[in-house]
C-alpha cells in the first residue's frame, strides 16, 4: 500500500501500517535482551578514555554528529549516557558542546 503514489490515503494507510508494524515488532522482542550500558565493557573503555580530554570529546561529538546527520537524535544519546552515570557532567557538556558544533 505504501508504494501506491495515486491515492494519497491509500498511502497515509500504508505508512500507519509500517509504524504499528515496527512497534509490534519492539513490543514483542524479549524484555531481558539489553544489557545496561555499565555492563558493556567495551562501552565501558571507550567512554573511559575519551572523557579525559575535553577537546577531543567535542571533537568526537561533532564527528558522530556529521555522521548521524542529526544533532538531537546525538544530544539525546549523551543525555541518556549522562543520566544513566555512564558519561561524568563536563564529558557531557563537552560532549553536547561538540554535537552542535558538528551541526551543517
Amino acid at each position: 500500500m505504501f508504494r501506491r503514489s495515486g491515492v494519497s490515503r491509500t498511502r497515509d494507510l500504508g505508512r500507519v501500517g509500517i509504524g504499528l508494524g515496527l512497534d509490534a515488532d519492539r513490543a514483542s522482542a524479549p524484555a531481558g535482551d539489553d544489557r545496561p550500558h555499565e555492563e558493556v565493557p567495551s562501552l565501558r573503555m571507550l567512554l573511559g578514555g575519551i572523557t579525559t580530554e575535553p577537546a577531543i570529546d567535542v571533537l568526537i561529538a561533532a564527528g558522530f554528529t556529521w555522521a548521524a546527520h542529526s544533532s538531537v537524535a546525538v544530544v539525546l544519546l549523551i543525555m541518556a549516557f549522562a543520566a544513566q552515570g555512564v558519561v561524568p557532567p563536563h564529558a557531557a557538556f563537552a560532549l553536547v558542546l561538540g554535537a552542535n558544533l558538528g551541526t551543517r
